[in-house]
């Protein structure tokens, strides 16, 4: 039986689809915008946890992309 394929990313707006992370940062469309931090999360006394922010500035695109943060941790 096959296993379904992950996917890291696909654009809301035009479709692109990332395999991995790491496909994902290293594409030369995909830039890096900010970070917007969640204030529920950290007022309730959790570890900081929001959204990285990106635009995909295809020419036939330029939609904004949230990554939650935790997805860009390290796997040690």
């Amino acid at each position: 039986m096959n296993s379904p394929m992950i996917m890291f990313k696909r654009c809301t707006c035009c479709g692109k689809e990332w395999k991995t992370k790491e496909d994902f940062l290293t594409d030369s469309e995909v830039e890096l915008i900010g970070y917007q931090w969640n204030k529920i999360v950290v007022s309730a006394g959790l570890p900081p946890d929001g959204l990285v922010v990106f635009t995909h500035s295809r020419t036939d695109c330029g939609t904004s992309l949230s990554v939650i943060a935790r997805q860009f941790k390290r796997d040690n």
